[in-house]
């Protein structure tokens, strides 16, 4: 059975609750399953091991950001992705939001960037982290953004902006240390902007988006 593209109104974005209410979120390669409720404060090394009775679990953030572009694709359909969003933006303008992107900045050379910590499908990068906060379309080069997220600066300007209604931001190590210092990334936001914080403490505790996805879309009967 060939898989088939599906359009953006065939893509229907759903809330189910059975034990626990989650939006069902649709995208050609995947399906999303967005918890309703946050992941109870954990560190990063805590979230790396978590998972609910119902499957829900922490992601990097490449995976986050697949997911805002999911939403993103299927904004026009208000409803519950419009819910969907709202929540996202709630969450991160009350909470620090972690992630399972963990960053080893380094003295010489260019930095580490491991993504799905400590998981099975870790996946480990070398990129140069270190640089000038700002706004991410003004510092951010294409290289760190792609190693960083998966996405090009200006796709993260236009995902934050559209989870957040604001210009995205960074925030990272603006000098090189002089011995090895690793950090975690948390998203953050406020009513001006949308943050990519690449600079807190591992051990620092916080909630979390809670996720599950599906690998394969729906696919459709060829006619």
């Amino acid at each position: 059975m060939a898989k088939t593209k599906l359009s953006s109104t065939e893509r229907v974005v759903s809330y189910e609750k059975p034990s626990t209410g989650h939006w069902i979120i649709p995208s050609e390669e995947k399906i999303w399953h967005l918890s309703g409720s946050l992941i109870p404060s954990m560190t990063q090394d805590e979230a790396a091991k978590y998972s609910s009775q119902e499957g829900f679990h922490t992601l990097s953030v490449p995976d986050y950001f697949e997911l805002f572009q999911a939403m993103y694709d299927l904004r026009d359909n208000g409803g519950e992705v419009e819910k969907a969003r709202a929540f996202i933006q709630s969450s991160m303008r009350n909470h620090f939001l972690g992630t399972l992107t963990r960053l080893g900045y380094v003295a010489k050379g260019k930095d580490n960037v491991v993504h799905n910590y400590k998981t099975d499908s870790e996946k480990r990068l070398k990129t140069n982290l270190v640089g000038d906060d700002g706004l991410v379309r003004d510092v951010l080069t294409s290289e760190v953004s792609l190693a960083l997220t998966g996405k090009k600066p200006e796709e993260i300007e236009e995902l934050l902006r559209y989870i957040n209604k604001t210009p995205a931001y960074i925030w990272r190590l603006n000098l090189k240390p002089s011995a090895k210092d690793e950090r975690a990334v948390w998203f953050s936001a406020d009513s001006g902007w949308a943050v990519l914080l690449c600079g807190r403490f591992p051990q620092d505790s916080g909630p979390w988006l809670g996720v599950r996805h599906v690998r394969e879309a729906p696919q459709k009967n060829n006619v």
